[in-house]
């Protein structure tokens, strides 16, 4: 088992691996479970709630949190069913 900690050693690791998948042997890559993203969508906030103040909650419980952004649709379309 091959395990990298940044992006480029991850990157050289698979560009290496591929070279030998070319003489027939094969690999697979993935993520450690503590490592993977989760997206949520959290619905009915409304408009007026800052996005600061989801980001502040959610750390607050322990939640590793890369951004918060809101849903955006024009008006032209219709509304997203979740």
């Amino acid at each position: 088992m091959v395990v990298q900690e940044t992006a480029n050693g991850f990157r050289a690791a698979v560009s290496a691996l591929r070279s030998l998948e070319e003489e027939g042997m094969s690999f697979h890559n993935f993520t450690l479970q503590e490592k993977r993203c989760a997206r949520l969508l959290v619905k009915n906030l409304g408009r007026s709630m800052p996005e600061g103040v989801v980001l502040e909650e959610l750390e607050s419980l322990d939640i590793h949190v890369h951004a918060v952004g809101q849903l955006r649709f024009k008006p032209s379309q219709t509304k997203p069913n979740f």
